[in-house]
């Protein structure tokens, strides 16, 4: 995985969570959330994948 992966599932993540809080309506702000935390949750699983990789012998 490359770092404009992870820049850009961060970037998105934070975006959700902005829109989420700006928002008024509740079903708005669920579905921001929502988002925001896929985007979290693939950047975990991308954050896991790369330090399996690195301990992977060569």
């Amino acid at each position: 995985m490359s770092d404009d992966e992870f820049l850009y599932f961060e970037h998105r993540a934070q975006v959700e969570v902005e829109l989420a809080e700006n928002s008024t309506k509740p079903e708005v702000i669920d579905a921001h959330r929502k988002m925001a935390n896929a985007y979290f949750e693939r950047l975990v699983e991308l954050r896991l994948s790369r330090v399996k990789q690195d301990r992977a012998p060569l």
